[in-house]
């Protein structure tokens, strides 16, 4: 089983358990709120299961964006870094290769 389906599972169970009890169940035909019991948290899960995983993949998608642009930022600023080390070196040889003279008065 893949690991995003893998942590799909609980996610489903926690949004509708939150969400049965924050929005009681409504029925369409009486027009009221029903009195909570688990027959309609079922419900809330099995209706509303595809919406849920599509929460949850949206989720997990913008999680690995995130990391993703993160990791492309460090990697730029360490490729600057050694950018920056390389042209450093490059003067300081190129300063050893104008002062000979250095070498021969010793």
């Amino acid at each position: 089983m893949p690991f995003f389906i893998q942590g799909a599972v609980p996610f489903v169970f926690l949004q509708s358990g939150i969400q049965s009890v924050l929005i009681p169940p409504f029925d369409d035909v009486q027009q009221k709120y029903l009195a909570r019991y688990f027959h309609a948290w079922l419900e809330t899960v099995r209706a509303g299961f595809a919406d849920q995983i599509l929460i949850y993949i949206a989720i997990v998608v913008a999680g690995h964006a995130y990391e993703y642009l993160k990791r492309l930022r460090r990697e730029e600023r360490e490729r600057y870094q050694y950018q920056q080390a390389l042209v450093a070196s490059e003067l300081h040889s190129l300063k050893a290769q104008l002062r000979p003279h250095f070498l021969f008065s010793t």
